[in-house]
């Protein structure tokens, strides 16, 4: 089964270190998910992007 991780990044320095910490969390989950024997895809939202200021 594919499971999917979201990660949504607040940060809004380049690079941001909370985005630095979501992606090390998501890929320590993604493996942990493979131990399972499942695969799983990341998905990324940067709320940088979307601010309107």
């Amino acid at each position: 089964m594919t499971r999917r991780i979201v990660v949504v990044s607040g940060g809004l320095a380049e690079p941001s270190t909370t985005r630095l910490l979501a992606d090390r969390i998501a890929e320590a989950t993604r493996v942990a998910v493979g131990t399972r024997g499942d695969d799983a895809e990341t998905e990324v939202i940067e709320l940088r992007a979307l601010r309107t200021w």
